[in-house]
């Protein structure tokens, strides 16, 4: 496996054919259809997948504040993990039609409760139908179990950081990162670091308004037409102007496309990387926070 984010079909079935213990989770999902992804799955799936309901697993209803979005609790998130038989050292792969905003999330939501060993299925189902793959009916057994969660703070921001950095875009920090080559590699130093806010929401509605000094990168603009991520030269080029940046916070309109952006950015070596969880539905529900239009 040459890449660290996301892995070829052909790595899953060799995997699956060799009984290496690996969960997949099908995360399929329309906003329009909340039951797409299960009549989907229940069409035909990839051999082993267990269903995620986008909609009900990873999502909570909408308060005032916190976006349309909210994450679950903690709690809630572990132990719906648990039943999903997931522990911190299960290796997960999860996947959508191609690669898109809810199985980024879900591979951002298991990263931050601990899980390193969690990857995105690249091109997605598709990607493994057209490689002649099998898909089945079948649904597995689950072997439950306890998941204990260990919280990434560093990979969730809030309205309150948000403000800070929307108007002092640098930060004081004990660490920065040292861009050699484009590799974000990461060398301690006493520094003041530069923190970059990226929109990644589409052109139009970044021009009606964002967040003051976020930069617009649309989430689909990293990966091929096939839905498949780009390659990871190409999306180091792709990000290029920001190479100056010690720390990137990704948002977008509540917190779901942003991941394929910090997907994206991970794959390209970036290791100082926050999601504003609430975004930009959280960012307009306060009357006091600035909206910047235009590009």
């Amino acid at each position: 496996m040459s890449r660290t984010t996301v892995v070829e079909p052909s790595w899953l079935a060799d995997k699956q054919a060799a009984e290496e213990e690996i969960i997949v989770l099908d995360v399929r999902f329309v906003p329009r259809d909340v039951d797409y992804g299960k009549r989907a799955y229940d069409k035909g799936h990839i051999p082993g997948a267990l269903f995620v309901s986008f909609k009900h697993d990873l999502s909570v209803s909408p308060q005032q504040h916190g976006g349309n979005n909210p994450l679950p609790t903690v709690a809630q998130l572990a132990h719906t993990f648990g039943q999903l038989g997931i522990t911190r050292n299960s290796t997960v792969v999860v996947y959508e039609d191609v690669i898109g905003p809810a199985a980024a999330k879900l591979w951002w939501v298991l990263r931050y409760l601990g899980v390193e060993k969690a990857y995105v299925l690249d091109g997605g189902i598709n990607a493994w139908y057209e490689a002649g793959l099998l898909l089945t009916t079948e649904v597995p057994q689950i072997a439950e179990t306890i998941f204990e969660p260990v919280i990434q703070k560093e990979w969730l921001v809030d309205v309150e950081e948000i403000r800070r950095v929307s108007t002092h875009k640098t930060e004081e920090a004990d660490t920065a990162l040292d861009q050699k080559d484009g590799n974000f590699s990461t060398q301690p130093t006493q520094s003041v670091r530069s923190v970059q806010l990226i929109d990644s929401r589409d052109i139009g509605q970044y021009s009606e308004g964002h967040i003051p000094n976020a930069e617009h990168y649309f989430w689909k603009d990293i990966l091929d037409v096939q839905g498949r991520l780009l390659p990871t030269e190409q999306i180091k080029q792709h990000f290029a102007a920001l190479d100056s940046a010690d720390e990137f916070i990704v948002y977008c309109g509540s917190g779901v496309s942003a991941a394929v952006n910090i997907l994206a950015l991970k794959e390209a070596g970036c290791n100082r990387l926050k999601l504003y969880g609430g975004s930009w539905s959280d960012w307009v529900s306060y009357e006091g926070n600035t909206v910047v239009s235009g590009t």
